[in-house]
């Protein structure tokens, strides 16, 4: 027996289902006034997005914004958006800002977009250029390389629509086969109602910047593959600044990578690693250096799944979905994935289980629909207070590690 549930019904059920909420009733203290703040997982805000807390609703502005008054803690609170068919649910929150991360995918709606034209002298034999959009704001752009005999180079850029403008600057960077040589900086403000803009380098000389070596090393242990990328972060600008200057995916275990070490403005090379293993758990972590350092590249164990056993019939909101803990201190981000219908829910805990309580509606009893199920942890938080806290700094140069398990499958009714 075949059923078809849509997501916009599931979100309805979630909305009048007070039983998917818990408060904890030794502490029936309430917090008169929450203003919180939706994001998707590159800090862009997520405007009109539908926000749930026990019997309240309501939607975020156009800066990904929202209100609630008088609401008792510990509280849970749901995001879920129906055209990417994704909800996310976050457990035992006490805070009264939090900055809550939308998971997965979303159709790029919200965005501002516009493409650069960089013009420069032109590069001589043997000159590398690295060209980069950064600011403090919230954006989203990549570097753009030249190679000899190269004279111009396009970049994009977005940001969030509810900005008309962004305030920034190019960096570019020169080096050759001797090392790095001069950094320019080019003061730049992008307008939304403008799809295309153009600057130009002159053949003045830059800040000189010098060269020095980081040593890396990863685990020795086996992996299925693994790759490590250096890049720097500057101080109170935005993730999205970062310069790669070195991306590497061999059977190495020790490199020597060479830097720019005296860059005008405060900067950490931000060190990411990732490895995966053949049973499909992997890692991703990320650690800061200064150039000269030595570095080694920490090895992490994901959460192992507990129950229920893989292939499970008969899944619903009594089913207890567990984990170990995994390496370190942090918290859990449970994804139900399910293919048909489309839909992805992800539960934000501390905790080391999970219940799906809306697998007990009659319409998964009734018939059958398969999920996949993994879980991911993020360290270094002890609570999803710290996770859901607006940062106090945009970058805080701390280590930093993502690790994911591997995934089971399951299925609601006995079809």
């Amino acid at each position: 027996m075949k059923i078809t549930v849509t997501f916009l019904y599931i979100i309805l059920l979630i909305t009048n289902s007070s039983d998917l909420f818990s408060f904890n009733k030794k502490n029936p203290s309430v917090i008169q006034f929450i203003s919180g703040k939706v994001v998707d997982e590159r800090g862009f805000p997520i405007p009109y997005i539908k926000v749930i807390t026990g019997k309240n609703e309501t939607q975020t502005d156009i800066a990904g914004k929202f209100n609630f008054m008088n609401i008792p803690v510990n509280y849970d609170i749901t995001i879920a958006e129906r055209y990417s068919s994704t909800a996310v649910i976050y457990k035992e929150l006490t805070v009264s800002n939090p900055n809550l991360v939308f998971f997965g995918e979303i159709e790029d709606n919200y965005s501002n977009f516009i493409k650069l034209k960089i013009r420069f002298p032109k590069l001589l034999s043997g000159e590398t250029g690295y060209f980069k959009f950064i600011s403090q704001d919230v954006f989203e752009n990549k570097v753009s390389e030249a190679k000899e005999g190269d004279s111009i180079v396009n970049m994009s850029v977005k940001w969030p629509m509810y900005q008309n403008v962004l305030k920034g600057q190019v960096v570019y960077i020169s080096k050759n086969d001797s090392g790095y040589r001069f950094i320019k900086f080019r003061q730049i403000i992008l307008d939304k109602f403008k799809k295309s803009q153009e600057i130009k380098y002159d053949s003045k000389p830059g800040s000189k910047i010098t060269t020095s070596k980081l040593n890396i090393y990863f685990p020795d242990d086996y992996y299925f593959s693994k790759d490590f990328s250096v890049s720097t972060d500057f101080f109170n600008y935005d993730k999205s600044s970062g310069i790669k200057f070195f991306e590497d995916e061999s059977s190495d275990n020790q490199f020597r990578i060479s830097v720019p070490d005296n860059l005008p403005m405060t900067f950490k090379l931000r060190i990411t690693g990732y490895a995966r293993r053949k049973d499909g758990t992997e890692f991703l972590n990320t650690s800061y250096a200064s150039p000269g350092n030595n570095i080694k590249i920490e090895s992490e164990n994901p959460p192992e799944l507990l129950t229920p056993q893989n292939n499970i019939l008969s899944a619903d909101g009594n089913t207890r979905f567990s984990y170990s803990s995994g390496s370190g201190a942090g918290i859990y981000v449970a994804e139900f994935r399910s293919k048909n219908p489309a839909m992805r829910f992800f539960i934000v805990t501390g905790r080391n289980e999970v219940y799906l309580n809306y697998l007990s509606r009659n319409e998964f009893g009734s018939g059958s629909i398969q999920f996949e199920w993994s879980v991911r942890k993020f360290t270094t938080y002890f609570n999803v207070d710290e996770f859901v806290k607006p940062p106090v700094f945009k970058n805080d140069f701390g280590y930093k590690a993502v690790t994911l398990s591997s995934r089971r499958y399951f299925k609601t009714g006995f079809y």
